[in-house]
């Protein structure tokens, strides 16, 4: 089966209260299948095995305890690691001073008197590396990273993953919105993403990138003895095991185990009254019940702080999504995105949307990130932005 789809986009879409609370399917054909908020398909994950940057554009802020992720919650936040000491990837704290999740400041000083646009762009995948250390299998989720060089005129955007279980490849493309008209002369940046996938067949696989040049191989054993648990909230050997999440690799204090837990990026990948926590000695990016403001502060533009979790309290409707020139005619925290091809549009429609950077529950109401082709409303000209599913 082979299968394409943004990174989390599968199992958020198959856990409950993620993603914009989706139901979803599994997706088993013998073509090629986008993989939405609802849809569920076996989507792969790339990992690089560099050191990211940490950035101060689009950083969210917070200072935060070793144990949590600094909820970077905004588009464009890159997750800073730091493997001298531990040999694994630690999220660090955010610098103070910069506004938490703020993807309404512009990366740049010459952006708000400047008419900038935004353009759904691929960039290249220059490395791979394994992110989950207890052994695959088959039958539960394996996490890798993603690395890419990100501008300093650019912020992050859903990436996409195909899986072709057939010939055991997986291909990852890094996506970033681009701001079209402003000039920047920042360094470039490394920057990493966790790519989670349920590998259907054991065997030795391998991570490519676009042009299918191999980035990593690792190998996948097949799936352990014994029937699903299905009531697991701890111990797993298989996704089926867990009452919740998947089971996902980490790395304690006697080696590498298993736990049955929900893989996330941003706290706005997981339900509601949880955040995107690391704990020492153990798992890394997964949900637990910890709070993730005091107040609106903390929360990126656009979210509320209700009772200590940052919630979507912008709007998003017909008249908020109104076509636009430039940023400054958009209502923050939308953009003003250009459609997919501009370059061969005589008069392409740019709009105001929300740009996603995760499936996660960044958008209010109805709306999921997503597909331009899902979006009912039929106003997104771009993918990975909030898409209206109906009421």
């Amino acid at each position: 089966m082979k299968t394409t789809g943004y990174i989390f986009a599968a199992i958020l879409a198959a856990l409950p209260g993620c993603g914009g609370g989706q139901s979803s399917d599994i997706v088993d054909s013998g073509a090629t299948d986008t993989i939405t908020v609802q849809d569920v398909a076996d989507i792969s994950a790339a990992d690089t095995g560099i050191d990211t940057r940490d950035t101060t554009e689009f950083d969210d802020g917070a200072d935060v305890a070793a144990t949590d992720t600094a909820h970077d919650d905004s588009p464009g936040d890159g997750l800073a690691w730091d493997t001298a000491e531990t040999g694994t990837p630690d999220i660090a704290q955010d610098a103070d001073g910069d506004l938490p999740g703020d993807i309404a400041d512009d990366p740049g000083d010459d952006v708000a008197t400047a008419c900038t646009t935004w353009r759904l762009v691929e960039t290249p995948l220059t490395g791979a590396s394994l992110f989950d250390p207890a052994t695959l299998n088959m039958a539960r989720t394996a996490r890798f990273l993603a690395g890419f060089v990100l501008k300093c005129n650019q912020m992050r955007a859903m990436p996409v993953v195909t899986v072709d279980a057939a010939g055991r490849k997986v291909v990852v493309r890094p996506m970033v919105w681009e701001n079209v008209g402003l000039e920047c002369a920042g360094a470039d940046l490394l920057d990493q993403r966790i790519v989670a996938v349920l590998p259907a067949a054991s065997g030795q696989w391998s991570l490519r990138d676009a042009a299918g040049i191999e980035k990593l191989a690792f190998d996948v054993e097949p799936p352990p003895e014994g029937i699903c648990q299905y009531d697991s909230f701890s111990d797993c050997e298989k996704d089926c095991d867990c009452a919740d999440g998947v089971c996902l690799g980490g790395n304690g204090l006697v080696g590498p185990f298993t736990m049955c837990a929900r893989p996330c990026e941003y706290d706005a990948d997981c339900p509601s009254a949880q955040s995107c926590i690391s704990a020492d000695d153990g798992l890394d990016h997964y949900c637990d019940a910890m709070q993730n403001c005091l107040d609106v502060n903390d929360c990126p533009t656009g979210f509320l702080c209700e009772s200590k979790y940052c919630v979507p309290g912008y709007k998003l409707n017909q008249s908020s999504r109104h076509e636009c020139a430039c940023d400054s005619e958009c209502e923050p925290p939308l953009r003003c995105l250009e459609p997919a091809g501009t370059d061969s549009i005589a008069d392409p429609v740019k709009r105001c949307e929300y740009p996603c950077p995760s499936p996660g529950g960044w958008c209010p109401g109805a709306h999921v990130c997503g597909l331009a082709k899902d979006d009912l409303s039929g106003l997104a000209g771009t993918d990975s932005v909030c898409v209206w599913m109906g009421e």
